[in-house]
């Protein structure tokens, strides 16, 4: 069946969905990606569109359509590009990425460094890697942003979501992904920061609840140390959380344990990014050969020998074969693959003040 064969085939279910929703007082969001599923869903009732139209250029009647039935946008704009760069190992995260997100889940995004070649792993690689796998991408991308930009400009009410779970895209970190996408696309600073807060709310009809700050509002609110309206990144700089009134700070809400900063360590170390590498570790680190052979110390020195490393080593990719946890010690069973060289090897990290500051190596 063609897309507009199928969704008018599966139509009448949609429709008994949203009228059954609705006689219960509950909002539908529908996953559409095509221009007929969306202009379909909208017909007849759909509250909350997920994900914007890739396959064609919005003309002005359904944009019309749309903002007559305050219909809300849900452009996920990243969440597609999170598979490919995954299936094709091309993936390239920032510091703020590697820092922020679940250390562990980012991890698994590089399996297939180490994975059996089965038929099915060649099979997404080659998928992944394809020229028309990537010209597609590149092309539903960009009428994405550009239908975006024109709901947003026609004035329809835009939110922000990563869709976050699926392959590639990480909770937290993928929001400032996102943003930033959404600011390429063409919307101010000012529209993002609105389709993060009061049109979320919206969404819902809490917006008399919260959403803005005003009186009598709940007290759901994120201090910054910098204006996001001048630079999107400033929602990064959280200073202090407010919920329902009780104050918290990031650093009390969330503590990378001892494991955690081995594990941000091992992801960036196989990404090559040297300052998400650095990041974990304590300004006097010092690197040992077991039992006790101190090779150097500072991370400045290790900063220079790991760079170098980085730059110049081929196919390089540690895998963590087997983890020990002992309070605050680390102790990791690794195969490090250095160009056509395999090491096999046992990294020993002491964890002071949320900081690794000792690694002893064993070869």
């Amino acid at each position: 069946l063609s897309i507009e064969e199928s969704a008018n085939k599966n139509l009448p279910i949609v429709k008994a969905i949203i009228d059954e929703a609705h006689k219960n007082n509950l909002k539908v969001a529908v996953h559409a990606t095509q221009r007929i599923t969306a202009q379909l869903a909208v017909e007849n009732g759909a509250d909350y569109l997920v994900h914007s139209v890739d396959d064609e250029i919005l003309k002005d009647d359904f944009v019309q359509l749309i903002k007559k039935s305050k219909t809300v946008l849900c452009p996920t704009l990243i969440v597609h590009s999170g598979y490919l760069n995954t299936f094709g190992q091309k993936i390239n995260l920032s510091s703020y990425e590697l820092q922020k997100a679940d250390p562990y889940q980012l991890g698994s995004l590089l399996d297939l460094k180490h994975l059996s070649d089965t038929l099915l792993i060649k099979n997404y690689k080659k998928y992944a890697n394809s020229q028309k796998s990537v010209s597609s991408l590149k092309k539903a991308d960009s009428i994405s942003m550009l239908n975006l930009k024109i709901l947003s400009d026609a004035g329809v009410l835009i939110v922000t979501g990563t869709d976050a779970g699926n392959i590639g895209t990480l909770h937290t970190s993928s929001y400032l992904t996102e943003l930033k996408a959404m600011q390429k696309s063409g919307m101010s600073n000012w529209n993002i920061i609105q389709a993060s807060t009061i049109n979320g709310a919206k969404v819902f009809d809490k917006e008399s609840e919260f959403g803005t700050v005003d009186i009598g509002k709940k007290a759901n609110l994120v201090l910054l140390d910098a204006n996001p309206i001048e630079d999107i990144e400033n929602v990064t700089k959280i200073n202090t959380i407010f919920n329902k009134g009780a104050i918290y700070t990031p650093d009390a809400l969330i503590k990378d344990s001892p494991t955690d900063l081995a594990q941000r360590q091992l992801n960036a170390y196989n990404l090559r990014n040297i300052n998400a590498f650095l990041e974990p570790y304590a300004d006097d680190v010092e690197i040992y050969s077991h039992p006790d052979k101190l090779l150097y110390k500072g991370k400045e020195t290790m900063r220079k020998r790991y760079s170098e490393m980085f730059d110049k080593t081929p196919n390089l990719h540690c895998e963590l074969k087997e983890r020990i946890v002992q309070g605050n010690i680390v102790i990791d069973k690794e195969r490090v693959q250095f160009g056509n060289q395999i090491i096999e090897a046992v990294a020993i990290y002491h964890i002071e003040n949320n900081k690794i500051k000792k690694v002893y190596f064993i070869q």
